[in-house]
C-alpha cells in the first residue's frame, strides 16, 4: 500500500476486518489529514515511532469492536494510537501543548485517540 506521508502508510490506518474501505476517496482525504496532524505529533515528540492501533473502520468492524456509532474513525478522521516510553496522559499533554491540528484528543489507559473535528475536545475514556 502507498505511503501517504514521509512516515505513515496507508495500510497503518486500514481497517483491520480487511474490507478496504479506506480506499474510498473521501475516506483517503480524511486519512491524508490524519496522517498530516501524526506527522506534527512525531515532530513534538522528539521524531519517535508512532504506533497506530485503530484507524478508519467500516460500520460493522466498528461495531465489532466496541466504537461509537458516531466514531470518527468511520469517516477516517481518527487514529489511536500508542508511543513507547509515553503514557498516554504524556502523550495527551504533548499534543494540547504542541499540535493546534489535533482537534479532538482523548485519553485511554493504552492508547490515545486524536483526531481531525471542525473544534477542540479534549477527554478522558476513563
Amino acid at each position: 500500500m502507498p505511503s501517504l506521508s514521509p512516515h505513515f502508510r496507508l495500510e497503518e490506518l486500514a481497517c483491520r476486518c480487511g474490507c478496504g474501505g479506506e480506499a474510498q476517496p473521501e475516506i483517503l482525504a480524511n486519512l491524508t489529514r490524519v496522517v498530516l496532524m501524526l506527522e506534527r505529533v512525531r515532530l513534538a515528540i522528539g521524531h519517535k515511532p508512532i504506533r497506530i492501533t485503530s484507524g478508519y473502520r467500516c460500520a460493522k468492524h466498528n461495531k465489532a469492536v466496541g466504537g461509537r456509532p458516531q466514531s470518527l474513525h468511520l469517516t477516517g478522521r481518527a487514529a489511536d494510537i500508542q508511543v513507547d516510553d509515553l503514557l498516554p496522559s504524556q502523550l495527551q499533554a504533548i499534543v494540547i501543548k504542541s499540535v493546534p491540528e489535533a482537534h479532538g484528543i482523548g485519553r485511554h489507559a493504552r492508547f490515545t485517540h486524536l483526531d481531525v473535528r471542525g473544534f477542540r475536545l479534549i477527554f478522558d475514556y476513563s
